[in-house]
């Protein structure tokens, strides 16, 4: 991606972020969704290959704000 910024939007939640590493994003995401089973609500990533379904919008806003405060606050 080089730095360019893509938008995230996760549905039904209050989480909205700009990310700019979609790689380490995935693997963050990657590890999470490896955790869960019952899956319905959908998560869309644009710009990357990865479309899952993500149950806990909760655990995984907490996921993202911890990734983000990582690449950000570094």
């Amino acid at each position: 991606m080089n730095g360019s910024k893509v938008s995230l939007c996760i549905v039904g939640s209050r989480f909205r972020m700009r990310i700019v590493n979609l790689d380490l994003l995935a693997t963050c995401l990657d590890n999470h969704v490896n955790k869960m089973k019952n899956l319905k609500t959908s998560l869309h990533m644009m710009g990357r290959r990865f479309k899952e379904k993500i149950v806990n919008l909760d655990l995984l806003a907490t996921c993202l704000d911890n990734h983000v405060n990582r690449m950000y606050y570094a």
